[in-house]
């Protein structure tokens, strides 16, 4: 890709763009489906979803549910959920073999 495409991919890529992206990964929508809802043109397809900034802002969107999701676990689980503190104990020992 030529600077010229890039600068238009950045242009394209900005602020406002970035924080749809991030709203509609958070709804766990497909990095397919996202680009569609943002109507996109079909010809940029690979450059725009291989771009760094398509991928942080999808992947800030996809963590920030899975915050969510685990929170209200754990809070689940607090408040003596039998089934929501099985799932926070697999949490734990994922958490313990990861920062191992």
């Amino acid at each position: 890709m030529d600077s010229e495409n890039n600068k238009q991919l950045e242009d394209l890529l900005n602020h406002e763009t970035t924080e749809c992206i991030t709203k509609y990964a958070s709804a766990l929508c497909s990095k397919n489906e996202v680009f569609n809802m943002m109507g996109f043109d079909e010809d940029d397809k690979d450059n725009i979803m291989l771009h760094p900034v398509f991928e942080k802002a999808y992947k800030i969107g996809v963590m920030q549910t899975e915050y969510n999701i685990r929170a209200a676990v754990v809070q689940l689980a607090v408040n003596g959920s039998a089934p929501a503190q099985i799932e926070a104990v697999k949490l734990l020992e994922k958490l313990k073999i990861e920062n191992a």
